[in-house]
Formats: structure tokens, sequence, C-alpha cells
């Protein structure tokens, strides 16, 4: 089984979403160089970001250059520079895969395929069903519905794990401490709901159900800008509405101050409270 050296493109497009590519990549053998964690860091657009990448890069083994991959890259560079245009990152990133032995994982193609002792693999669709995917990392169905700018969809490419993780773990009061790991596996494993505005994701909540008696409703949020148009009884009305969801005996949530939203929908609080225990983490809201 081949060895990888992802590329910064690669990483950029599961910071962004793509759940597939990401599980994919869990089951294989990947590491970064020390220049593609400069790539994604120094494209961080804020510090909440810059910890989000580097919470996600620090899964990586990073290969830092030695003297053979700063020989090498000096090579590249005088072969490759003016007839093919090689940047030098693409150069050190090229030298790093040849030394330690890695194909390079990455979209760019065109910017290494001259290079002759460099294999280098697309993770195309076809790569990432080669990984032997399991059936969570995309819904057999996707349903959405749009009104005016906005849309709900459970089309699982599009969510925006940035924008979803920066929301759970800097604004919600129930999820402070989540890592990046633990919301990545949440929507792994639960049927989502991404609202949107254009290709932007505005919202977001997910379903934990046997689509059979039981569902649980958690991280539904919309960003406070969006707020006051409606948008949180949209979304909850599709959830409710939505086919698979339909006929089971129970759905439960837990909210500190959404009471209002919920009653809408007819939930209530708990009909037989001395029938129900929790087995709950020390720091459960």
């Amino acid at each position: 089984m081949s060895s990888y050296l992802v590329d910064t493109n690669v990483i950029s497009r599961i910071l962004k979403g793509d759940l597939a590519l990401g599980e994919a990549l869990s089951s294989v053998d990947v590491a970064i160089d020390a220049t593609i964690y400069i790539e994604c860091i120094q494209g961080s657009k804020s510090n909440s970001e810059k910890r989000l990448i580097k919470g996600f890069l620090d899964a990586f083994p990073v290969y830092f250059s030695t003297l053979s991959v700063s020989r090498l890259s000096t090579i590249l560079i005088e072969q490759y520079s003016n007839s093919n245009g090689l940047l030098l990152g693409d150069a050190q990133i090229a030298a790093a895969c040849i030394v330690n032995g890695f194909d390079l994982l990455s979209f760019n193609l065109k910017d290494f395929q001259f290079i002759k002792e460099l294999k280098v693999t697309e993770p195309n669709q076809e790569w990432i069903l080669a990984q032997g995917l399991s059936d969570t990392a995309s819904p057999q169905k996707v349903f959405g519905e749009s009104k005016g700018d906005f849309e709900i969809t459970t089309d699982r490419s599009r969510l925006d794990l940035g924008v979803i993780h920066h929301f759970l773990s800097e604004e919600s009061y129930w999820a402070q401490n989540r890592t990046l790991e633990q919301t990545k596996n949440a929507i792994e494993n639960s049927l989502c709901f991404g609202l949107y505005q254009g290709d932007v994701q505005i919202g977001f909540a997910r379903v934990v159900s046997d689509l059979a008696t039981f569902a649980y409703l958690g991280d539904v949020f919309v960003l406070e800008e969006f707020r006051g148009r409606g948008l949180s009884k949209w979304l909850m009305q599709t959830i409710v509405e939505y086919p698979d969801l339909q006929g089971l005996r129970r759905w439960v949530l837990a909210t500190q101050d959404a009471h209002g939203l919920y009653e809408q929908f007819e939930f209530a609080p708990l009909r037989h409270p001395d029938r129900w225990m929790e087995k709950t983490a020390p720091d459960a809201y």
C-alpha cells in the first residue's frame, strides 16, 4: 500500500467540509512536510481559524527538511523552474516525497507531473472509493429545498467543517471543549442539515436516529447575523418533516434558552422524567 504526502490543497478541501475525502485519508498512511504545514498555517484568516487548522495538522506526522531534501529541491529548481515554472515550495514538497519514499496526494497534477521521479495521485472520487470508504461518508440520497437566497440540504459534500466547528467550539454554550476530531465524528455519524446563503454556510443541525423509533436533535444553530429572519423556524420545519424521520415514537433535545422555538414543533418537558436516566461527562451542559 502506498504512503502519501498530503498536499496543501487536499487539506484545504477537507477543512472546507469534504468528509468523504477526510475519511479516505484516515484509512491510508499519510504525512505532511514542513512546507505544507507552513502553507496551511499561513493561509489562515484569523487566530481562531489558525487554531482550528493547527489542531487538524497535529494529527499528521510532519517531515522536516533535511540536507538531502534541500539538495534535491535545489536540483529540481535548476531543472524545472524555467522550463515548467516549478516554484520553490513545490520543489521542496516534491523533494520531500522522493527522499522519504512518498507518493504525493494532490489536486494540482500539472504543478508536478513533469518530475519523472515523483508519483502524483489525484484524490478523486475513484481514488476515494478505492480506499474502501464506509457508507457513512456520504448519504445515499440528498434532500434539499430553497427559499429566496437561502437553501437547506442534507448534502454532506457542502458542509463547511470550519464554520461548523468554529461556531460550536467558540460561540456555542454547549460544545466549548469539543475537538475538531469530535466534530468530524459527530457529523459523519449523523443526518446533517446545512443552511446556506448561496455557497456560504450560515446554519446547521444534526439528527442521530435509528430512523424507526427515536431521534436526538443537536447542534442546532444559525449564525448571529442571519437571525431574526425566520431561518431557525424554517430549519426546524424542514427537519421534522424530513421523510425518513416520520412515524418516530420519540424525539429528544436539550436546550438552555430556545424553548420557545422548539415548543412550536411540539417539543415539551419530559412527560415522565422519573423514567429517564442519563450518563454524562463532567462538563456536559
